[in-house]
């Protein structure tokens, strides 16, 4: 079926039709050509919410290292030992700048390597933990050192345990978005930023209310407002759903996510429905299962609370939170106990008087209703429970396991859009979702061979970049003579539409590789290698291929260059 499906596919040239107008959105600040003019000219006339958002956990979300209070308490050099890879870890301080260091000693006690690079960001408010960011050239990458503020001690990085990452794992925009005001990063080169870096640091006004040129405009002339004022989004003035689109876009995941075709991350306003730019989607659960697995499940949880069901779908992120302003402590215990009281009376409440009295603060709704549980990917982190439980460890409602449609009977689609029609997914969109989820997932790869041998049958649309990507895998799967070949044939015509990751090229290479075609494949690294300055594995399999084709001059100058790039890897390759 593959070499019929890969062999077709590649015959096929066609011609796209053009996208339908896009309609004229209520809100005048999501239409294009609107600016950004970042949160201190929104403090020229919101100076009282300007001051207290700042104090807010969004508000703190990036800054410069060497304000971070975290880093200023450091006296002497800190040292984390990593077993695993028998790798040492630092964070040291001279004068007014920070630094972390990576390094392996030998048996005589010295270094085999060691790299050290100033940290120029820090990231996140401190509620978990406060990682930090390296520049190289033009990239930024993450630091491997976190402070974790709830154990009060610095440990590897979430997603550093056991994994040899050293300074080479790019701030990608997918993440960045979500906890920057608004970066200039590439989408098209991983870690890549502009100079600045970043137009507004930690998240701002616009991040919520959408670009403000237009309302600061109207606004500053003098010029009285609608009401609603159209000039700028206000999420108190969008139903309780769309509203929670501004929130879900980064306090919601899923199993994978998949970007609308011609869309990137950075296109989402406020406003918007989170699927018009990407779409998430679950693998269904089974009970005895946890369907709150992965990190961000808040709003999931949300919608699986009997808080929820019993509102009526009324009940939102904003019921609960102001965006505007933190409360914790006592003041956040009251604040969050009043919400729960405006549905709830204190009669209804079963806990004895001494169990109330026994939560931190005393009296706490959240402390027994809304536990925070332990995440599994960032260790000594706890995440607030939002599924609002009577009791701890209670089951998940049968909803939780009945969430597909008659239309996606296989899989839930979690940002679906209210009342959206059966015909609301794009079918190349469903077919990339399959193919990514078919490795964690084997019952979906029969539905993405189906749904893409379907897919190709239509020559009116060609075939996006990923599909073509998903398209060479599964011919390289076939296992025919010219399996390669027809792989080969794919790859290419999904790297010249643009194949966004170094993925794509070291696929590429490695089945050139296996046709013998060395100096191919090495072109291939060479073009990725251009493209992906930090990317490691290229640089390693650009070495390997040089070695096969005998050009021992060029591999002598690739190591040469690979480790002053990536000292790490002294032992695999010792200096020529």
């Amino acid at each position: 079926m593959r070499r019929i499906l890969v062999a077709s596919t590649l015959c096929f040239v066609v011609m796209c039709n053009a996208a339908p107008p896009e309609k004229t959105p209520p809100w005048l600040n999501m239409q294009p050509g609107v600016r950004y003019v970042g949160s201190k000219v929104c403090a020229a006339c919101h100076r009282a919410i300007y001051e207290t958002y700042r104090r807010t956990a969004m508000g703190r979300a990036l800054d410069l290292a060497q304000n971070d209070p975290g880093l200023k308490v450091i006296t002497k050099t800190v040292a984390v030992y990593d077993r695993t890879l028998d790798r040492y870890y630092e964070a040291s301080r001279e004068g007014d700048e920070f630094f972390q260091s990576e390094y392996q000693l030998d048996r005589t006690g010295q270094d085999v390597f060691r790299a050290k690079h100033k940290l120029e960001y820090a990231i996140g408010s401190g509620i978990n933990g406060i990682g930090y960011v390296v520049r190289r050239g033009a990239y930024l990458f993450e630091a491997p050192l976190t402070w974790y503020t709830q154990r009060k001690q610095w440990d590897l990085s979430p997603g550093y345990q056991g994994g040899d990452r050293a300074f080479s794992r790019p701030i990608e925009s997918a993440c960045i978005l979500c906890h920057s005001g608004k970066p200039a990063v590439s989408t098209d080169h991983p870690g890549l930023f502009g100079d600045p870096a970043f137009y507004e640091m930690p998240i701002g006004c616009e991040n919520c209310h959408g670009p403000g040129s237009l309302h600061a405009q109207k606004r500053g002339s003098g010029r009285s407002a609608s009401r609603p004022d159209r000039t700028i989004v206000n999420p108190a003035h969008l139903s309780p759903r769309l509203a929670e689109e501004i929130c879900i876009n980064c306090h919601q995941g899923g199993d994978v996510r998949v970007l609308q075709p011609a869309k990137e991350d950075a296109d989402f306003r406020p406003g918007m429905h989170s699927a018009s730019i990407s779409e998430l989607f679950k693998a269904p659960v089974q009970p005895g299962q946890s369907p709150e697995a992965n990190l961000l499940e808040y709003h999931f949880e949300m919608k699986m609370s009997k808080c929820f069901r019993a509102s009526g779908g009324s009940l939102s992120c904003l019921t609960c939170h102001d965006p505007h302003q933190e409360r914790s402590g006592e003041a956040g215990a009251r604040w969050f106990r009043g919400k729960c009281l405006t549905c709830h009376a204190v009669r209804s409440c079963t806990a004895s008087r001494s169990e109330r009295e026994g939560t931190t603060p005393a009296d706490n709704c959240v402390a027994c209703h809304m536990a925070r549980r332990t995440s599994e990917r960032i260790p000594h982190s706890a995440l607030s429970e939002h599924r609002i439980v009577r009791r701890p460890a209670q089951p998940f409602p049968d909803a939780a396991f009945h969430q597909t449609t008659p239309d996606l009977p296989d899989l839930i689609w979690v940002n679906r859009p209210e009342g959206a029609p059966e015909t609301a997914l794009p079918p190349d969109t469903l077919i990339e979702a399959y193919a990514l989820l078919a490795p964690r997932f084997p019952q979906y790869r029969a539905h993405f061979l189906k749904l893409l041998l379907a897919r190709m049958n239509d020559a009116a649309h060609p075939l996006s970049e990923p599909l073509w990507e998903a398209l060479a895998r599964e011919a390289a799967l076939d296992g025919q003579t010219d399996s390669d070949g027809l792989a080969i044939a794919a790859m290419q015509r999904a790297i010249a539409l643009g194949a966004r990751g170094s993925a794509a090229y070291l696929d590429l290479s490695a089945w050139l590789k296996r046709e013998q075609s060395f100096d191919a494949a090495a072109g291939v690294l060479e073009q990725a290698r251009a493209r992906f300055p930090f990317d490691r594995g290229v640089s390693r399999s650009l070495i390997d291929a040089y070695g096969l084709a005998g050009r021992d001059a060029d591999r002598k100058a690739a190591i040469q260059r690979h480790l002053q790039l990536f000292p790490e890897d002294t032992d695999r390759f010792k200096a020529p």
